[in-house]
């Protein structure tokens, strides 16, 4: 008998929600239930010894019951909060670091977040996803200290959820057919040997370029700039159309 489109679709969905419940089975099982003490994003302090197995626990269960592959060809961008400081640092990061990053469909319209209006586009292997980031609790690993990034040497800075509950369980991302790119919330992937391939400019990228008046902050613009410049990546809007590093010198100098 031959099966239609749209019962091959229901046939994979019934798949997809068995996955599902049988990772919250198994965290169930595991009595996975935690909120780490404030400050430490990468859970190193004695305080959080049990926090932190339970967070490692969390993503290996996400690791064997997920599809990593289904996201392979998904978009994935890191935003900037504060885009002329961190950029230039951003450019010095290691691929090995676990990095946050929202998604986007393979084609179409970049997906636009509140994280900041300058973004890098990155491939990468998934190691957690989810549909609600206000869910996933994966902390700020900018707020590490030096000495304890050093700690993880060439292996890279992890990045684990901070905290979880049995009802933020359903709203992650098994597999790519599990994400709803629902406008109203942001979406998040943790990656990990990522690798930058474009920049990418918000319709609202003129924002912080706009209100940086002083002299110090315009060379630290001028800085950013340059530094887009020098590696040699594209860099387009969230159409996918390239604009250039000429969007940013243009904008540069309007504002003078």
């Amino acid at each position: 008998m031959r099966i239609t489109e749209s019962q091959l679709r229901r046939v994979v969905r019934g798949i997809i929600l068995e996955d599902l419940q049988s990772f919250i089975d198994a965290a169930t099982k595991a009595n996975l239930n935690y909120n780490a003490s404030p400050g430490d994003p990468v859970l190193l302090h004695p305080r959080n010894k049990e926090v932190k197995r339970q967070a490692r626990t969390l993503k290996d269960l996400w690791r064997q019951h997920s599809d990593q592959s289904s996201f392979e060809n998904l978009t994935f961008v890191h935003w900037f909060s504060d885009t002329v400081k961190m950029i230039p640092e951003f450019l010095n990061m290691s691929g090995r670091d676990e990095i946050s990053a929202s998604i986007s469909p393979a084609k179409g319209p970049i997906g636009f977040t509140r994280w900041g209006v300058i973004g890098v586009q990155l491939k990468g292997r998934v190691t957690f996803a989810g549909n609600d980031m206000n869910r996933m609790m994966t902390g700020y690993t900018a707020d590490v200290k030096t000495k304890d990034r050093a700690k993880y040497g060439k292996s890279g800075l992890p990045k684990r959820p901070i905290e979880t509950t049995p009802s933020s369980w359903s709203t992650f991302a098994l597999e790519a057919d599990d994400l709803s790119f629902d406008p109203s919330k942001v979406n998040e992937a943790i990656l990990d040997n990522w690798r930058p391939v474009a920049w990418v400019l918000s319709e609202n990228f003129w924002y912080p370029i706009a209100r940086l008046k002083r002299r110090s902050e315009r060379e630290e613009l001028l800085t950013m700039i340059e530094a887009i410049k020098d590696s040699g990546l594209p860099v387009i809007n969230t159409d996918r159309e390239e604009v250039g590093v000429e969007a940013l010198e243009r904008a540069y100098n309007e504002t003078e």
